[in-house]
């Protein structure tokens, strides 16, 4: 790969370089692939390897379960407007 194989100003090869030098044959032959959650990966695949069955691997998978349950624990935790408005969320901190 060169210099024009890579993402502009990351470095990061072009997903498409990976899939353009294979014949339609063999990419048609691909039955699944894996990979991170990066968009350019995805539609490159989707774009050049339709059939393939994508793969996520586990740990961007856990990544984003783990972000999803933080976010959820969160908002849950914080006291209510209308307990805030009461002084109730006050009165808690005292105990």
């Amino acid at each position: 790969m060169n210099g024009s194989d890579c993402c502009q100003n990351c470095g990061v090869p072009r997903p498409t370089a990976w899939w353009e030098p294979l014949p339609s044959e063999q990419r048609e032959q691909i039955k699944a692939a894996s990979m991170g959650m990066w968009a350019p990966y995805l539609n490159s695949t989707k774009k050049h390897v339709s059939g393939a069955e994508i793969v996520h691997d586990k740990f961007h998978v856990s990544k984003h379960l783990n972000e999803a349950v933080d976010q959820v624990r969160r908002s849950e935790h914080k006291p209510s407007e209308s307990a805030r408005s009461s002084g109730w969320s006050r009165n808690i901190e005292i105990f």
